[in-house]
């Protein structure tokens, strides 16, 4: 178990202890997943996104990442929550490029079972967020929420609209140290206008 782990480990009792710090959050999505639903039994469609969750898992929380929850293809992780040399942001960026690394290895087994081969999109947006327990007595997680949350949300969606695999928000951009970005483009978020910066490591083409 990764040791940043079991610092966030629910209590026994319930506690509700959120509070707002500065985070960068991810969101990714894998493309084209209504089809690979479409195309696969539900046993193969099971072993397939277990695979595809268990790469992009262990890439995120080998660079301090907590992952906050799945929905659907989804994945919704977070940095920042404990103190470490490197910005949260530029963590998260690290991640992402190896995740769109490891789904390179994806590929070649989802290829040797015969399976589709997908490929991810990942937004990324760094700002004050509430983090914390969350829930009920008989549920409870441990969970990240705001609109910053939104914004990457939002940020993962023009990477799809614009045709890039990583796009993040202006607030990550600045405070990703040594990652290349490629020229902004818009981003619309409730009525705003906001800007995004596509990462272009020659690692993730």
């Amino acid at each position: 178990m990764w040791p940043f782990i079991k610092k966030i480990q629910r209590p026994k009792a319930p506690k509700y202890d959120a509070q707002e710090r500065e985070l960068t959050v991810s969101v990714t999505n894998m493309a084209d997943y209504v089809r690979v639903a479409e195309i696969l039994p539900l046993d193969a469609l099971s072993e397939f996104m277990n695979r595809y969750y268990e790469l992009n898992v262990e890439e995120i929380h080998s660079r301090e990442g907590c992952v906050d929850r799945f929905e659907g293809d989804r994945i919704f992780a977070f940095w920042g929550l404990f103190e470490t040399e490197k910005h949260s942001a530029q963590l998260a960026c690290e991640a992402a490029m190896a995740q769109i690394q490891a789904m390179k290895r994806f590929h070649v087994w989802a290829a040797e079972q015969g399976y589709p081969r997908p490929g991810i999109r990942i937004g990324i947006n760094t700002g004050q967020m509430v983090v914390g327990n969350m829930g009920s007595n008989q549920r409870m997680g441990y969970s990240v929420m705001g609109k910053e949350v939104s914004i990457a949300h939002a940020v993962e969606e023009a990477a799809k609209k614009h045709g890039f695999k990583i796009l993040v928000s202006e607030s990550t951009a600045v405070k990703a140290q040594g990652v290349p970005f490629g020229e902004p483009v818009s981003v619309d978020f409730a009525g705003e206008r906001l800007t995004a910066y596509p990462v272009c490591s020659k690692s993730i083409h």
